[in-house]
């Protein structure tokens, strides 16, 4: 992959604002059934990035929410 452009080796980012709930980011997630297990990239207003959420780590919190609240 020497001297080739970085995008060609992966996917472009599946970026999120901040601000954006849990839920709607798994939305976010689920629109393209090809990539549905891809991390996202928590970005601020002006599209820095703040960290990475994992997919899977969105769908355990929110099932142990759901489950706190359910007792």
């Amino acid at each position: 992959h020497a001297h080739k452009p970085a995008a060609r080796l992966a996917d472009p980012p599946r970026p999120v604002p901040r601000t954006v709930p849990a839920i709607a980011a798994l939305r976010e997630a689920g629109d393209d059934a090809s990539r549905v297990y891809d991390d996202l990239v928590v970005v601020d207003e002006v599209g820095r990035c703040l960290g990475i959420a994992r997919v899977g780590d969105l769908i355990r919190s929110l099932s142990e929410l759901d489950r706190r609240t359910a007792s």
